[in-house]
Parts: C-alpha cells; structure tokens; sequence
C-alpha cells in the first residue's frame, strides 16, 4: 500500500544501517528485503515476501516446523535471527502480534484512501548484519531436542548442517562440558493440571497417551485455564504442544487468550498453532498475564489425540539474544552479490551471516580465501581468529563465464550470418540475377 511505501522511505531516511523491513505479522513470511540495498541473486526477493517459503519446498522441507532456517519454534525467533528490525502493520491488526516486551512502536503513518494507517514497531532484540555464535554442538543435539531446547541452543550454539559422523564426534568433544541450555526452564504439565471445562461439540477422554477429543459438530472448542502465579516481567511463557495424528494434511488449533474465567474470547487475541503426521509439535509465544484460552480444533479433525500440553516459562527473550547482539561488528555492508564487514572477536569464532547458504558463496577474511559453513539449518558461517577480522562474502552465479562465452559465441555467428546474408544479397543485386528459391 501507499502508506507503507511511505513507512518504508521513511525508515530508509531515519536508520541508515543495515536490516530488514516486513509488513506482515506472519514472521515466517517476512521477507521483504532490506532497505539499504537488496540483494541480487534473488535468495532474498524484496517482490515476492514467501521466497523464503518457496525456497525451503524446493529444498523438500516443511517451512512450518524445519530447522532448515532456524523456524518450528516461536516465530520470532526466526524473524530476529534474521536480522528483521522493523514491522510495518496496519492499524487494524491485532496488537497479540506485536508484544510490548519485544516490540517497540515507533511511528505512525495515515493513509490516504481508506483512513487507515501504518504502524511502525521496532524489534526491540533485533541482530546486527552478523553476529558472533557461541560453541559448536553435534547437529544431531539439536534434531533430537524439542522446540523449546532448539529455541535456546540456537541463541548459544552452532552446529553445521547435515554434518558427518566425524564432526559429530569433534562437536561433542568441544563441548562436553556445557551446560543444558534448558535447565533454568519451568515446565507445567496442562493435561494433568489445568483445568478443561464446557466443551462444546467436542468430547474429551483422558488415556494413557493424553487427551482423545472427537469432534461431534461446527466449531468444537474448550476452555482450559490456568495458574497465572510466578510470572515475573523478566521471564516469558510459552505454550508447547505435541499431537499425534496418522493424517498428513495440515490442522489448525486455535487458542483465544482469556484474561480471567468471566472474559469472552476475543477474535484480536488469538494463536494459531498447525500440525500434520510429519509436523506433530508447535510452540506458541503467550501474551503476559493471560488465565487461559478457548481450545479451538479444526472441524474437519474427527479425532485428534493431544499428547503433550505444557506452558513453559522461562528467561525474558532480550537475555536469550543479548550475547549476539554484542557482537563487535561494524561497515557492514551488502549489495547485489558482496557483503562485507569487520569483526572484532575475543578469540576463534563462527560469524554467522543471516543469509541462506549455497555453495557459489566465497569469502575471504583478511584477504585470505575462507571455506564457507552450512551452519543452524542452513544459515551462512564465516569462521573468523582473534582480534580484527575484516570479512567478505561474494555470491556467483552458477557456471556464469560459461554462460557468456555460448552466449558471445551465438551473438557472433548470429552476426557472421547478417553479414554473410548481406554481402551475398548485395552481389546478387549487381549482378541483376534473383537469388534462388528453395522449396
């Protein structure tokens, strides 16, 4: 819309860093490029906002719930490990997407046609271009842990994507000793303790595996509500669940916050949470001080068996990304197919770069060729010594001098025939005898 180009110019005008700009509250979509200077080779497309979607089907992974780019967690996570440090919304959408704990609003547009406007949030916890990782674990740690360890080793470790046996063993013996990024975490088992009441064309039946509800007409749903105690303003909750279904097709579960047993369910204060028989978990950032929800399940579920239903609650998200955001890193720039910055490290380290890997990256630290890491899933690493380290990342195209030289070759034969044609209709003329027919 008109008013956020707007938004966006005037962001160009006040930030001259380097970041992106999304305009939808739907993170695992937001990928509308950067405002200072946009990438060229089109593994980030400021056209086209789902590229990032299109790009990991093409790869044969499940954009929902895959660690191919750091996302089946909270989505947030992904949108600042992405470096996204704006989101520009409409004023009609709902503030359940833009928490005050991680963003900050910042300016306001009016539109011109309809009366609305833009709203402008800063990401309070937004990366710079490339930031500082902490120790290498097996990757194998991170597919074996749930969504909610996952969301803490990727703020503390690296590992590299699809790594073999023997990295497996060099990663667990650098890192014997770390301690379990989860372990300060207090989990609340909501099938057991809370408490589920007036279902409404749903029944619910507790067996050894969870809860079974069978959908027994439109708009199944039921009130759970639970302790609020032990909320603080420096720890966040999350919901975390897990499913299990023999359907492949994609569910939804909707969960409408309550602020106490007397409030109404409000359409603007809702989660959304999907799953399949491939993607059976989901992780849901809740808004503070909530007592419930109304569990909302698709009314084509049948049945459904809910395995797992635990509300988690642990360190305030600004702790989880201050240490990357400390990074020493500055000139950072990137345009068309070259980034470049300095860095500043306390010893060795993997500078991860918040752009999807691909074997035509190169790179150079100090003017020396640098090997390029498929790191967290499919992010770009860089490893970098101590001390000052000026990096840069150049992208190529595929097989592209060959291209050109069968290109500049045709247009030579292409111009070898003008001529040939040329000359020969020429002679023809002179000689007053019409050139040949063939048929």
């Amino acid at each position: 819309s008109e008013s956020k180009n707007s938004a966006a110019a005037l962001l160009r005008e006040e930030d001259g860093d380097l970041y992106r700009v999304s305009s939808t509250d739907e993170y695992l979509l937001a990928n509308e490029g950067l405002v200072d200077g946009f990438n060229g080779t089109s593994l980030y497309n400021n056209v086209n906002p789902a590229s990032l979607l299109t790009l990991s089907s093409a790869h044969g992974t499940n954009e929902v719930s895959t660690p191919y780019f750091i996302s089946g967690y909270p989505q947030y996570y992904q949108f600042t490990l992405l470096s996204g440090r704006y989101l520009m919304l409409d004023e009609s959408v709902s503030e359940a997407a833009t928490d005050p704990a991680l963003f900050e609003k910042t300016g306001f547009l009016p539109g011109e046609e309809d009366g609305g406007g833009t709203v402008i949030y800063r990401n309070r916890n937004a990366l710079p271009f490339g930031y500082l990782t902490g120790t290498q674990i097996p990757e194998k740690d991170y597919l074996d842990a749930d969504l909610v360890t996952r969301m803490h080793l990727l703020t503390r470790h690296w590992f590299l994507t699809g790594e073999s046996s023997a990295d497996q063993e060099t990663a667990s013996a650098k890192d014997e000793a770390a301690p379990d990024p989860a372990g300060d975490d207090v989990r609340t088992d909501l099938i057991e303790s809370a408490v589920w009441k007036d279902p409404h064309n749903l029944t619910m039946t507790r067996t050894s595996d969870g809860i079974r509800f069978t959908v027994t007409g439109e708009d199944p749903y039921i009130y759970v509500y639970f302790d609020t105690e032990g909320e603080t303003v420096n720890t966040s909750r999350y919901l975390h669940l897990e499913m299990d279904t023999a359907r492949s097709a994609v569910r939804d579960i909707a969960f409408y916050y309550l602020q106490d047993e007397k409030a109404d369910p409000s359409p603007d204060w809702i989660g959304m949470a999907h799953y399949n028989k491939r993607w059976p978990e989901a992780l849901l950032l809740l808004p503070d001080r909530i007592a419930g929800f109304r569990f909302d399940l698709d009314d084509r579920c049948g049945t459904a068996v809910l395995e797992s239903l635990e509300l988690v609650t642990c360190e305030d998200p600004s702790s989880h990304f201050s240490a990357l955001a400390g990074t020493q890193i500055s000139n950072i720039s990137f345009a068309h197919d070259l980034y470049q910055a300095d860095v500043s490290a306390d010893g060795d380290g993997m500078l991860c770069v918040p752009l999807l890997y691909s074997s035509c990256w190169s790179a150079a630290v100090n003017g020396s060729d640098a090997e390029v890491y498929n790191i967290n899933g499919g992010l770009t690493g860089i490893k970098v010594g101590k001390g000052l380290s000026h990096v840069e990342m150049r992208y190529s195209v595929p097989y592209f001098r060959q291209g050109a030289a069968v290109s500049a070759a045709a247009a030579l034969l292409w111009l070898v025939a003008l001529v040939f044609t040329a000359v020969r209709a020429k002679r023809s003329g002179a000689s007053g005898k019409p050139l040949r027919k063939f048929s």
